[in-house]
């Protein structure tokens, strides 16, 4: 069995620099993956796709041929792969498909993909094709969650936040696979902190809109009340949404929605990462784990932030960390950043200094 993400959002919801993020800290972590770059509208990717449908079908020639815009040209694509399953298909098992004679994974052993798709809103809510590809793949015994990212700063406005929860509501529903909602670009935030009437957990719990009604009232026309009282009830009865923050530079928050995806998946590693030459354990692909720095040798990627950011409460408080108090979170994380890159100096020193020993006393 393999898990994966199916990455979806509006255009300029950063689903390709998450992609790009998620590339670089699951390598940190020592989890293998693949991204498949499904948008044929990219003009250039920050990370290394191991299978795009740019080397199946053209944006630009379906454009000319067929005498479509670029919207409709990219559902065309989509539907040429759909058709085309069978592409995409042999070419993840070339890529992920174990090899069973050996008892040390190989570099293609990978159970984890991610999967970077358009930004048109309409792939997710009602065109049929994304939905077939990832249930045709679900066939091929690939556990998959959607990711679906939303720019934080829209939810200032509750026009557009009532709007937002309402099409992530449309995608959960139309795709019918385990979902994950995220506003990113959460350090941004700070720019806004006037124009905040509610505490942060109030967006991202989705409890009690009635709350907005006054602040919707006072946006539009009088005769609308009766229909936003009536989509705030819609939301509550499903019941469905919340929200995920995340900033993808800052470590913890990439932590935190990485475990929420486990979770929504069900993710277990397949194997664990070994070295080259086949001896020991070279890390684990547990987040978690990772944090703890309960790997040999020098300490994980997080170890230092996980330990002392735990404990001051600030990696746990969205509010305090991202609007109210941003500035003196990040003087407090370069201070760990310092601690930290200390730390992996003060070890690898201890392990030079015992590789010397060993070698002399191996000396005639």
């Amino acid at each position: 069995m393999g898990f994966g993400q199916a990455v979806v959002g509006a255009p300029g919801s950063g689903k390709t620099t998450y992609c790009w993020g998620l590339q670089q800290y699951f390598k940190a972590i020592s989890r293998p993956m693949l991204v498949i770059n499904l948008d044929p509208a990219v003009d250039h990717l920050p990370y290394s796709a191991a299978i795009d449908i740019r080397d199946l079908i053209r944006l630009e020639e379906v454009m000319e041929y067929h005498g479509l815009g670029p919207n409709g040209a990219i559902l065309f694509c989509l539907e040429f792969l759909e058709k085309n399953f069978d592409w995409l298909a042999d070419k993840l098992a070339a890529l992920t498909s174990p090899d069973l004679s050996s008892d040390i994974p190989a570099a293609h052993d990978i159970d984890y993909i991610v999967l970077d798709l358009p930004g048109q809103v309409e792939i997710s809510t009602d065109h049929l094709s994304l939905k077939n590809v990832l249930h045709k793949l679900e066939k091929l015994d690939w556990r998959l969650a959607v990711v679906q990212l939303t720019d934080s700063t829209h939810i200032v406005d509750p026009i557009k936040y009532i709007s937002i929860v309402l099409l992530n509501l449309k995608t959960m529903l139309h795709l019918g696979l385990p979902q994950v909602n995220v506003l990113t670009k959460i350090d941004l935030l700070k720019h806004f902190n006037e124009d905040f009437k509610l505490r942060m957990e109030f967006y991202t719990d989705v409890q009690d809109l009635s709350y907005l009604l006054p602040m919707l009232e006072n946006q539009i026309s009088e005769k609308f009340r009766n229909l936003n009282k009536a989509i705030i009830e819609l939301i509550e009865d499903f019941n469905l949404v919340g929200f995920e923050s995340l900033c993808v530079e800052d470590k913890a928050s990439m932590t935190r929605l990485i475990l929420t995806i486990d979770k929504a998946l069900g993710y277990y590693p397949s194997h664990q990462p070994r070295l080259a030459d086949g001896r020991g354990e070279a890390s684990t692909s547990d987040p978690l784990a990772a944090s703890r720095g309960t790997t040999d040798g020098p300490p994980g990627p997080m170890s230092i932030e996980a330990e002392l950011g735990a404990s001051s409460g600030l990696l746990n408080e969205i509010q305090e960390r991202w609007i109210d108090y941003p500035e003196l979170y990040d003087q407090f994380q370069r201070q760990l950043w310092a601690d930290e890159a200390d730390l992996v100096r003060q070890r690898a020193s201890e392990l030079n200094q015992i590789h010397a020993i060993n070698q002399n006393q191996h000396q005639p």
